[in-house]
C-alpha cells in the first residue's frame, strides 16, 4: 500500500496508453471503491435540498435536483472510498 491518498493502482499491471506516463496510469484503489460503492450509500447523501446545496458549496436557490443530486452522490461515495482506504492502511499497519 502506497502512502499516498489513492491507495495505488487498482490492478497491478501497467497498460502502456500514452507516451506521457504521468497521463493514462489507470484505476487507482480510490477509484475502485467509489465506483462499487454499496446501494446504501444513497442513505448517506443529505436528506433535503438545502443540505444537499451545503455540501456542494452552493445557495439553496441555485440548487437544481437533477443537475446537483449526482454531484452529491459523487462526493459522498468519494467519502466512502476516503474511508475505506484508511481502513486498509489502518489494517496494513497493524500487520
Amino acid at each position: 500500500m502506497t502512502n499516498d491518498k489513492t491507495g495505488g493502482p487498482a490492478f497491478m499491471y501497467e497498460v502502456e496508453v500514452s507516451q506521457n506516463p504521468d497521463v493514462n496510469k489507470g484505476l487507482t484503489v480510490w477509484h475502485y471503491f467509489a465506483a462499487h460503492a454499496p446501494e446504501e450509500i444513497k442513505e448517506c447523501i443529505p436528506a433535503t435540498a438545502k443540505e444537499c446545496a451545503a455540501l456542494l458549496g452552493i445557495e439553496i436557490d441555485e440548487y437544481i435536483p437533477f443537475e446537483h443530486y449526482p454531484r452529491a452522490l459523487a462526493i459522498t461515495c468519494g467519502r466512502y472510498a476516503d474511508a475505506m482506504i484508511e481502513e486498509c492502511k489502518k489494517r496494513s499497519s497493524a500487520i
